[in-house]
């Protein structure tokens, strides 16, 4: 999770990066999430900066999609969602990171590939 975080541009692709697997991987829901980073902000994040980051939090949970094609499709649907997914998969495409890949772990580098050049396509 830190090194999407930290591979964002920005700010918010920053914050996104670090927080686009708290939806899927705990009990938090995307709107609790937004509501205690609003809350810590000390009313620095905006209205408008908050929905933003929502809205790609949203998009980024793979869960809520009904396959993983509509959820690579619905990615385009927002530049921050858009930047850190090709983040999100640049570490994931990296194998090095397991020590004995298998033929699954390859295909999935694969279909990784494949989305990565489809989501690269919406920039």
């Amino acid at each position: 999770m830190s090194y999407v975080g930290n591979a964002g541009e920005n700010w918010k692709e920053k914050i996104v990066g670090f927080l686009h697997d708290v939806a899927e991987d705990t009990p938090h829901t995307v709107e609790e999430i937004m509501h205690l980073l609003k809350a810590k902000s000390n009313g620095v994040l905006t209205n408008e900066d908050a929905q933003e980051m929502k809205t790609a939090l949203n998009l980024l949970n793979s869960s809520t999609a009904s396959s993983r094609e509509e959820y690579i499709a619905r990615i385009k649907d927002s530049f921050l969602a858009t930047k850190v997914k090709l983040n999100d998969l640049r570490h994931n495409m990296d194998i090095y990171r397991i020590l004995q890949p298998t033929p699954k772990d390859m295909d999935r580098l694969a279909r990784y590939k494949k989305e990565y050049g489809q989501i690269l396509e919406y920039l």
